[in-house]
């Protein structure tokens, strides 16, 4: 996607994600939603975040330096910014999160939802994305699979924290074993 607002862009593209870097001006950015879902990243310091809102959830402070936000397929969004900021913004496709979840989980891919989330920290997101920020300075030997392996532990981090399953019901045919 070519917004006016990015002045500088490096993207790697994976089966079911895109991860860009980005150099953002400062910017107001509404929209009514989007296809896939989005992480944000933000690996600068000195962000001037004037408001944060997706779908219902909204914050009006500064992010550090590590923090992120979730705005999941469909949902609405405004972000304003007063700074220029570099980030990292996974496109996530819906559809292989999903697949994700059936596969490793079990669960249907049917009620698998990625909960919107403003202003967060969590380690462990921040580590993964460094290594994808490493990996789309470098493209090393193997980049390819290394990337892809990065998506799958990425992908597993954001079913076990940041989705909501609808429980799935299992019909035991058998009795007492």
């Amino acid at each position: 996607m070519k917004d006016t607002w990015v002045s500088e862009r490096c993207t790697l593209q994976l089966p079911g994600m895109t991860i860009e870097r980005h150099i953002s001006a400062p910017h107001e950015l509404e929209f009514p939603g989007h296809s896939h879902h989005l992480l944000c990243l933000l690996l600068s310091d000195g962000n001037q975040q004037k408001m944060t809102r997706i779908g219902e959830q909204e914050s009006e402070k500064p992010q550090a330096k590590g923090d992120f936000w979730i705005c999941p397929a469909k949902v609405t969004g405004l972000w304003a910014w007063e700074s220029i900021d570099e980030s990292l913004m996974f496109v996530i496709d819906p559809l292989f999160l999903s697949r994700t979840a059936q596969q490793v989980g079990g669960l249907d891919a049917n009620k698998v939802e990625l909960l919107s989330t403003v202003s967060a920290c969590d380690p462990q997101i921040e580590a993964i994305a460094r290594l994808f920020q490493t990996e789309l300075d470098t493209s090393s030997m193997g980049g390819q699979l290394y990337a892809e392996s990065l998506m799958q532990v990425f992908t597993i981090h954001l079913l076990r924290q940041y989705c909501a399953f609808e429980p799935k019901i299992s019909h035991d045919s058998g009795g007492l074993r």
